[in-house]
C-alpha cells in the first residue's frame, strides 16, 4: 500500500467515526417525552396530545443504519477519485412535519357539530330523535345549560298514588336547557329530565349524553308512555373551551372594572353554594358581589354571556351603556326596607356592555353622582381593552 492510499484510509477512518458520532448524538436526541393529559374545565377539555415515557423511534434507527452504509459507500467513492467539493443536498421538511391540526366543526355559537366520532344534534333535532328512536342507543345533544343557585319555592305537585316515584313531570326545576345561550329555556315536562344524571352540571355549554326508552320508565305509573319517549340526561361530555369563553370580556376583565370603580367590590363566580339569587339569563356566567347591604351605586350581579349577540337575544330591550341603563326598559325591581336607625329606597337596573350585564343600585330618581358613577364603571371595563 502506498502512503497516498495509507493517507486515503486514514481519512476515510476518520469521516467515518466523525459521522457515527454525529448519528449517536442524533439518536440521543430523538428521545420523545410526554406526560398525562393537563386538567381542563371539564373530562373532555384536555385536548393536549398525551405523553409517553421515553421511547426511541424505529425510523431513527433505520437513518442510523443508513448513514452509516452512505458514509462507507462515500468513503470508497472517494478513494476512487471522486470530487470532494461537492456539497450535499439538505433535505426538505415532509408534508407531516408542516400540516397543523384541523380545526373542530362547529357551530356558530361554538359548540362543536362532532364529538369523538359522533354527531352533535341541536335540540330542536334531538325533540325530533326521540319520537323516532326504537331504543335506549345513547346519542349527543349540545345545549346551554342554567343550572338554578338561588333558594327554591316550590309548588305543590300533583302525585300519582299509584306512582310515587314517577319522574314525568318536574314541578320545582334546578336545571334548565336552553337551544341557544340567551334565548328562552325549554319546556322539560313530559319531555326530558335530569333525574338519573351522573354529573355535577354548571350553567353555560354543553354536549350531553342522552338516551330514549329507558328502563326506568316503568316507575311512571300511568305515565309510563310519557317517560318511555322522555329524553333522559345521562351525564354532558363537554362543558365549553376557550372558543366559547366570555367575549369581547372576560370574566378578570369584569372583575377588575368593578374593583376600580369601587374597591370595596370583589366580584366571585357563583357555584352551587352561593345563596344569591338567580335572574335567568339562560346559559351565562354570573358573578356575586357577597354579601352587600341594599345601597345606591353598588354593583349587585354581574352576568356574562358569550358574545355579544347572546346577551341581546337575553335583553332585547335594554339599551347598552350607562345612559341606557336608567331607561325604563333597563328596570328591573324596586327594593325597600326599614329597621331601628335606618330605611332605604333602591331600584335595580340592568347595566349592559357587550357580553356583560351588571346589576346596578341607584336611587328611585337617580342623582348626577348615580349618572357618574354608572358612567364611570363601563368606562372602566371599557379599559380593560
Amino acid at each position: 500500500m502506498t502512503d497516498h492510499d495509507d493517507r486515503t484510509e486514514a481519512r476515510i477512518r476518520a469521516a467515518f467515526s466523525t459521522e457515527l458520532r454525529r448519528a449517536e448524538a442524533d439518536l440521543e436526541l430523538s428521545r420523545v417525552r410526554i406526560g398525562p393529559r393537563s386538567a381542563g374545565r371539564s373530562p373532555a377539555a384536555g385536548l393536549e396530545p398525551r405523553r409517553r415515557h421515553p421511547v426511541l423511534r424505529p425510523g431513527v434507527l433505520i437513518a442510523t443504519a443508513a448513514l452509516v452504509v452512505c458514509v462507507a459507500v462515500g468513503a470508497s467513492l472517494f478513494a476512487g477519485g471522486l470530487r470532494n467539493d461537492a456539497v450535499p443536498q439538505t433535505a426538505s421538511p415532509s408534508a407531516a412535519s408542516t400540516q397543523t391540526a384541523s380545526p373542530i366543526p362547529r357551530y356558530s355559537d361554538g359548540i362543536p357539530k362532532v364529538w369523538e366520532g359522533q354527531p352533535v344534534l341541536r335540540w330542536n333535532d334531538a325533540l325530533a330523535k326521540r319520537l323516532t328512536a326504537t331504543d335506549a342507543t345513547p346519542f349527543l345533544v349540545g345545549v346551554w345549560l342554567d343550572v338554578y343557585n338561588g333558594p327554591h319555592s316550590c309548588p305543590a305537585g300533583h302525585v300519582d298514588p299509584s306512582a310515587p316515584d314517577s319522574w314525568a313531570m318536574n314541578f320545582c326545576p334546578d336545571r334548565w336547557i336552553s337551544p341557544d345561550q340567551g334565548g328562552a329555556p325549554a319546556e322539560l315536562d313530559g319531555i326530558a329530565t335530569f333525574h338519573f344524571t351522573a354529573w355535577v352540571l354548571a350553567t353555560g355549554p354543553a354536549i350531553l349524553r342522552v338516551h330514549v326508552h329507558d328502563s326506568n320508565a316503568s316507575q311512571c305509573g300511568y305515565q309510563q308512555a310519557i317517560c318511555g319517549s322522555m329524553i333522559v340526561v345521562e351525564n354532558a361530555v363537554w362543558t365549553g373551551d376557550s372558543v366559547t369563553d366570555p367575549r369581547p370580556f372576560t370574566v378578570d376583565d369584569v372583575i377588575a372594572a368593578a374593583a376600580a370603580v369601587d374597591p370595596k367590590t370583589t366580584l366571585t363566580l357563583m357555584d352551587s353554594t352561593s345563596p344569591t339569587y338567580d335572574v335567568r339569563l339562560p346559559g351565562a356566567i354570573a358573578l356575586s358581589p357577597g354579601d352587600v347591604m341594599p345601597a345606591n351605586m353598588q354593583v349587585h350581579g354581574t352576568y356574562l354571556m358569550s358574545s355579544t349577540q347572546a346577551m341581546q337575544r337575553a335583553l332585547p330591550d335594554v339599551q347598552p351603556g350607562a345612559a341606557g341603563a336608567l331607561l325604563p326598559s333597563a328596570y328591573r325591581l324596586r327594593e325597600e326596607g326599614s329597621g331601628p336607625g335606618y330605611s332605604f329606597v333602591v331600584v335595580y337596573h340592568w347595566l349592559v356592555v357587550d357580553n356583560v350585564a351588571f346589576s346596578v343600585a341607584t336611587l328611585p330618581e337617580p342623582s348626577a353622582a348615580d349618572r357618574a358613577w354608572l358612567a364611570s364603571l363601563e368606562a372602566a371595563l371599557r379599559a380593560t381593552h
